[in-house]
């Protein structure tokens, strides 16, 4: 291929920048990773280096639509065969539910991994890809084959004890999962990454077993596993930046898109609230396509300055806006998360954080639907307390304190938002959805402007794969029984309880 005539050496400055981009990937520092890509991207359009790094960021964000299209451009630009590369592009095609992608570059990898020099010395990395894959699949015993094929050719231990540990939960074989999922979370010689997963994952088990005491003390091995440092100070200063700049005589100042945003619809709410339930729901109808966390309004925050030749960082950057400017970021956008297919003439996006760039949809995507959609404190904070969200990068979400700190800042800037900006809102909570299906599946229909169809009450019966924690649910009929979890661990939560004070009074859940 043409394209593969790239020097296999990189020129220092890129193979400085994307160091750099790795080692701030390894801290968590998404957003300075994102932009080292792009700013690769933009100097060295015919290298694969920061397709590879936007790849990367796409899958810590689970932003897997784009995370597929940075990973096949690297592909064709890499001048040598990448393991990486293949793994990357395999698991976003499979969280995206490209299967046929997926399962076409699984047969590539086979064929060239004898001769790939990154696998001179890992002669199961196909079988990995593959044992992953189905496990992705809910193919669980597929799975567990291709693990008892590669352990003997040196498959990771860890890995393997991950993947199989969680087949076995499918499967519903618990005292063999609860024996691997604890040897991979006591051996301390395995990855961290690795052994909090098992951690968490065994926190799920006992959970769904009425263990309560044993799910919290698997939660808090995670958490002591994967020893975040977190300072919810920056958070405050993240939020004084991104809306101090918005004030009226500002807001009438700036120039607006020529054509409304109303075919985007933008789902507002914390991690664990049931956006994935809710975007299910939405994306039965024939013409609403699930972006799912798209990373597209990050990207336009991140970028919006230099794309505006600003010399006024976001959001004042906006004086700099013309109404051509505005239209090209409008477009820009829905070229990002819009699919193929024309019919699908609306899109959701629950990309978590939205709540401070409410101010960047105002203004790029005026007419724009929002849904706000809430749950009980107690029960939402207990549910990223106790799944793999810090494993992911919300690093918050392993100090009850921590928490109550990013819930109240949550809420304060919606009432914030819904002061400053003339958005569409619509208010539904978790406790109404899964109490009232129908009712509120119509309300839903109705505020998206489209005309009801009858298959978004059967949201269960889709094939589509949801690349988040909440897959069981979606998969399920509708049911209660996560309403009022938090009683299960009243007493370990004390610390919250404290730290939310009136908060939870506060709340109305709408029943």
């Amino acid at each position: 291929m043409a394209s593969k005539k790239s020097h296999v050496t990189p020129p220092p400055s890129v193979e400085r920048q994307r160091n750099l981009a790795l080692k701030n990937l390894n801290q968590g520092l998404l957003g300075m990773a994102s932009e080292l890509g792009e700013r690769l991207i933009d100097k060295h359009p015919r290298r694969f280096d920061g397709y590879f790094i936007l790849a990367r960021v796409a899958k810590e964000t689970s932003d897997f639509g784009m995370g597929l299209r940075h990973a096949q451009r690297a592909m064709e630009l890499s001048p040598t065969e990448e393991a990486e590369l293949y793994r990357l592009k395999i698991l976003h095609a499979t969280m995206s539910g490209n299967n046929a992608v997926a399962e076409a570059t699984l047969d590539q990898f086979d064929e060239n991994a004898a001769k790939m020099a990154a696998l001179k010395e890992n002669a199961a990395a196909a079988d990995e890809l593959r044992a992953r894959y189905y496990e992705r699949n809910s193919r669980y015993d597929e799975a567990i084959e291709m693990i008892k094929v590669g352990r003997p050719k040196g498959l990771s231990p860890a890995v393997a004890d991950m993947v199989e540990g969680r087949c076995l939960y499918g499967l519903k074989q618990f005292g063999e999962a609860i024996e691997i999922l604890t040897r991979l979370k006591d051996t301390t010689g395995f990855p961290t990454e690795e052994r909090a997963q098992g951690a968490f994952q065994l926190a799920k088990l006992y959970d769904k077993q009425g263990e309560y005491d044993r799910a919290w003390t698997a939660a808090q091995d995670g958490h002591a596993i994967m020893n975040v440092d977190y300072d919810p100070k920056k958070l405050d200063i993240v939020i004084r930046e991104d809306t101090e700049g918005f004030t009226e005589a500002n807001l009438a100042m700036w120039q607006r898109p020529s054509q409304p945003g109303s075919q985007a619809i933008f789902i507002c709410a914390l991690a664990r609230s049931g956006t994935s339930l809710l975007e299910q729901i939405l994306s039965m109808h024939p013409n609403i396509h699930p972006a799912g966390e798209s990373g597209a309004t990050l990207q336009l925050h991140r970028r919006l300055q230099t794309m505006l030749d600003s010399f006024h960082r976001f959001p004042t950057c906006f004086i700099d806006m013309t109404q051509p400017e505005a239209d090209t970021l409008q477009q820009t956008y829905f070229d990002t998360v819009r699919p193929d297919d024309p019919t699908r003439t609306h899109t959701t996006d629950k990309s978590l954080g939205l709540f401070h760039r409410l101010g960047l949809v105002a203004v790029l995507f005026p007419g724009s639907r929002l849904i706000n959609l809430r749950r009980h404190p107690l029960d939402n904070l207990l549910s990223c307390h106790m799944t793999q969200l810090v494993v992911a990068g919300h690093l918050y979400a392993s100090n009850l304190e921590h928490l109550a700190h990013y819930w109240q800042t949550h809420d304060r800037i919606l009432k914030w938002g819904r002061e400053m900006f003339d958005l569409d809102w619509l208010d539904v909570s978790y406790e109404q959805l899964t109490h009232d299906q129908d009712t509120w599946t119509r309300r839903l229909v109705e505020h998206t402007g489209l005309e009801w169809n009858d298959a978004c009450l059967e949201f269960h019966t889709s094939d589509r794969r949801v690349a988040t924690i909440s897959y069981d649910q979606v998969t399920q009929k509708m049911y209660t029984s996560s309403v009022e979890r938090w009683r299960n661990y009243e007493k370990q939560l004390q610390p919250l309880i404290k730290a939310l004070g009136k908060d939870i009074d506060s709340y109305d859940p709408g029943i």
